[in-house]
């Protein structure tokens, strides 16, 4: 069940800006958050905030709605975020060095790394969330899914075609490679599947290739997904082969 946001919960400045504009579901919302919030709905992004799609260790996404278009607006943590090896992310990202000192800095380059990286992707035409728009801690990409429901990740619904599905998501590994980026926690649970075929998501961790780990990035994912087929389907196929045919070697 939703609800509207307290007003103890919130600046009194964006009260009548966010006044039935945020219904969540038993979640708190810190004050930068609000306030950016705030300013994004000011800006005609978005109407409302309708509820929770997921929460992660590192942020929380929640569906957004303007007419009758959906998005999913994603706020990195800034108090409660578990950003695990963060730095082996961001240190050796040239982009990003020495842009992550303390909680709310890593939540703020979280949210414009992975911004930036759906961008490079999207110009590969990798299959993956479109994005919108960024502010401080808070990610705004179109909705995968449909009514309001978003598509199911792999690691829930499987795949009813198996042998089709995995040579899809080495394809969109090997597009993204040639894009310049590797995902680096690409497993069953960062894919959403679709009529059209999977989707990647979930990119503040991907690198560039000149990333120091990079290869070491891109061998655990296509290890990760070779993985999941082979225990539940028993498709096998070489890793090493694999991973020639993604680099064009």
């Amino acid at each position: 069940m939703s609800m509207t946001l307290s007003k103890k919960k919130r600046p009194k400045r964006e009260d009548k800006q966010l006044d039935g504009s945020i219904k969540v579901e038993a979640e708190v919302f810190d004050r930068k958050s609000l306030i950016s919030l705030s300013t994004l709905i000011e800006g005609k992004f978005f109407d409302t905030v309708e509820g929770l799609i997921s929460r992660g260790k590192e942020a929380n996404v929640f569906l957004a709605k303007k007419k009758d278009e959906y998005f999913a607006v994603k706020i990195y943590r800034i108090e409660t975020g578990a950003f695990t090896h963060i730095h082996s992310y961001i240190d050796g990202d040239k982009r990003f060095e020495g842009a992550a000192n303390s909680r709310m800095q890593i939540a703020m380059t979280f949210a414009r790394k992975e911004h930036g990286n759906l961008k490079i992707a999207q110009k590969g035409k990798v299959r993956v969330p479109i994005p919108v728009k960024f502010r401080r801690n808070i990610l705004i990409t179109k909705f995968l899914g449909e009514n309001g429901l978003r598509y199911p990740q792999l690691f829930e619904i499987g795949s009813e075609k198996p042998e089709v599905d995995l040579q899809s998501l080495l394809f969109e590994i090997k597009k993204l490679y040639k894009a310049g980026l590797v995902h680096s926690d690409l497993s069953e649970y960062n894919v959403l599947m679709t009529e059209d075929g999977p989707y990647l998501i979930d990119f503040a961790q991907a690198v560039p290739l000149s990333h120091p780990a990079a290869r070491a990035f891109l061998e655990r994912d296509v290890r990760n997904i070779l993985h999941y087929f082979e225990k539940k389907y028993k498709i096998r196929k070489e890793k090493e082969e694999v991973l020639k045919w993604i680099k064009g070697d």
